[in-house]
């Protein structure tokens, strides 16, 4: 895993909440997300799939914190329990991981969610 960098600078911004969960996940080097749209988390997913298409506007979801680095790996998944099998399969490969859904969605979800604890995660 290729460690964050650290910026020179401090530079202020204002996001919304999600926008600023999805800054958090890329400075902390987030290397996967797999999501399940549905508000409210749908920010969160969508700020990685426009770093993903390479959009570029003046917010910080196309900032890139790593530099020249790839960004994460982004994938809507067909429900929120296939989004968190993914994602636990992903950090079984020793990368960082984020798993996006709505709070209703984590129902969907929770086979997985509960087996976690007797995996070997490689990352969290």
């Amino acid at each position: 895993m290729i460690a964050p960098a650290v910026p020179e600078t401090v530079v202020e911004l204002c996001l919304l909440g999600n926008e600023a969960v999805a800054r958090g996940a890329l400075e902390a080097g987030v290397e996967g997300v797999f999501a399940y749209p549905g508000t409210p988390s749908t920010e969160i997913s969508m700020s990685f799939y426009n770093l993903q298409r390479g959009v570029s506007d003046n917010s910080p979801r196309s900032i890139d914190p790593l530099g020249e680095a790839l960004p994460p790996y982004f994938e809507f998944s067909i429900n929120e329990k296939v989004a968190m099998e993914k994602a636990i399969a992903f950090s079984i490969g020793h990368r960082p991981t984020l798993c996006c859904m709505k709070n209703v969605g984590l129902n969907v979800a929770s086979d997985p969610l509960l087996n976690i604890p007797y995996q070997v995660l490689g990352a969290a």
